[in-house]
């Protein structure tokens, strides 16, 4: 899975950044977030898969609060809320989104041969509860893994994990690299 984050900066366009990383990784990139503004313009992001608009809110994020969500973007309130014209360019950059870019296939993100991507800003903690929820949903189960000392079953009840950054600061005037 990949989380773009820092989309409380302004950064490069979001479909430049699914291209860089297609380029770059050699792997499918599908869209599960996407971003609704960045910088001071952010207002949120929409789950291309269920609809669903999630808002940015100042402040509010910092905390593990849901964001407010909106159960889509014809639904009533949004364009008070991120305006009538952020709206308007949302909906054409949906609709260029999701005519040119993969849709999430699980077996090809199982295979390794897709990652999921999601927008948001861990800093703040926009963006991440999505992330997570999807991770539970579809991230294959535990498996047995065999060590030089024994076998650890998945139902243990001690957990040893790794998070690694396989991305790192992919733009040129900060020493950009990609962990090989």
């Amino acid at each position: 899975m990949t989380f773009i984050n820092k989309l409380d900066r302004e950064g490069k366009d979001p479909i430049e950044l699914l291209d860089e990383v297609e380029t770059v990784l050699g792997i499918q990139c599908a869209p599960v977030t996407w971003p609704i503004g960045m910088g001071q313009r952010l207002k949120g992001v929409v789950h291309l898969l269920t609809g669903e608009v999630h808002l940015y809110e100042p402040g509010r994020n910092f905390t593990r609060q849901d964001s407010t969500i909106f159960p889509s973007i014809d639904a009533p309130g949004l364009a008070e809320k991120i305006g009538a014209q952020m709206l308007a360019d949302l909906r054409d950059e949906l609709e260029l989104v999701q005519g040119a870019s993969h849709p999430f296939d699980l077996d090809a993100y199982r295979a390794g041969k897709q990652t999921p991507v999601f927008f948001g800003s861990g800093v703040i903690n926009f963006g991440v509860q999505p992330l997570l929820d999807f991770f539970v949903e579809h991230a294959p189960s535990p498996q047995a893994r065999s060590t030089t000392g024994r076998e650890i079953a998945p139902e243990e009840n001690k957990l040893t994990g790794c998070v690694f950054k396989i991305q790192a600061n992919m733009d040129p005037q900060h020493r950009d690299r990609v962990a090989r």
